[in-house]
């Protein structure tokens, strides 16, 4: 028994590390909406960029965060060269992802 709890413990410190990392990344994605809706556009573009850098996150969150970065971009700090920029990542980094197509359509609207 001794022995199987020795070769188990580790696993699960890197489980509890995991779910730590995921969860830094899920609420920094809630601080950017919280953010965002202050109307502090600069800050919530920058929270969406350091979401999709934090290590452990999950791909459909890093997505999100990508595009709404690219949105944030785009329609609210009118700088569509890094607009452009955020969704060209989403189509690179995230081909499965629901926010392929969208940041495609955005892409062609900056065009």
């Amino acid at each position: 028994d001794r022995r199987l709890i020795e070769e188990t413990f580790p696993i699960k410190e890197v489980s509890v590390e995991r779910a730590k990392e995921k969860l830094t990344a899920y609420n920094l994605s809630d601080e950017a909406n919280s953010v965002y809706n202050t109307g502090d556009f600069q800050m919530a573009v920058s929270l969406r960029e350091k979401v999709v850098q934090q290590k452990g996150c999950d791909k459909t969150l890093a997505a999100k965060n990508q595009y709404l970065a690219g949105y944030i971009y785009m329609n609210k700090l009118n700088d569509f060269d890094r607009a452009k920029v955020a969704y060209q990542k989403v189509i690179n980094n995230y081909t499965d992802s629901a926010y392929v197509l969208k940041a495609k359509k955005k892409l062609a609207d900056l065009q």
